[in-house]
């Protein structure tokens, strides 16, 4: 096992990367996707192809309204909280609505992916967006790859 930009590599018959540790807490007005910049790395050293789960806490400041998150994966800097939507889209739309104001909800993104290019390094991050209005809160809370 090694520790290497704040995350752990397995090196068992099936690597797994723990990409460990939260974002800051944000928000977003934008009814369009931007990037969460959750800021962290995987490289494929195998087979090419990742099995990713992030787990995400979603809400809005308004009753009512809501937020929205997607996954996606990229090449080269990984981009900063607010960006714009960036990279590869790899899993649907997860959407919450606040039944009260700051209301937030835990939800989980995932996606397995494959065609990755083996020794490159590529950044995992949520695309998120209000719903409706208002301003969403969006908090990545752990994201967890495991190359398949």
């Amino acid at each position: 096992m090694a520790l290497s930009n704040n995350f752990y590599t397995f090196r068992p018959e099936v690597p797994i990367n723990d990409l460990m540790g939260q974002s800051s807490a944000s928000t977003t007005t934008s009814t369009s996707f931007v990037q969460a910049g959750y800021g962290k790395t995987a490289t494929p050293i195998r087979t090419g192809r990742f099995l990713i789960i992030m787990t995400i806490l979603l809400g809005n400041q308004t009753a009512g309204d809501g937020a929205k998150a997607q996954l996606s994966i990229g090449t080269g800097s990984a981009p900063s909280s607010g960006a714009s939507a960036t990279g590869t889209v790899i899993s649907p739309v997860a959407e919450v609505i606040s039944g009260a104001a700051n209301a937030n909800k835990t939800v989980t993104l995932f996606a397995a992916i494959s065609g990755l290019t083996l020794g490159v390094a590529y950044w995992i991050d949520a695309q998120v967006a209000a719903i409706t209005g208002g301003t969403a809160n969006y908090q990545i809370l752990g994201c967890t790859v495991v190359e398949i």
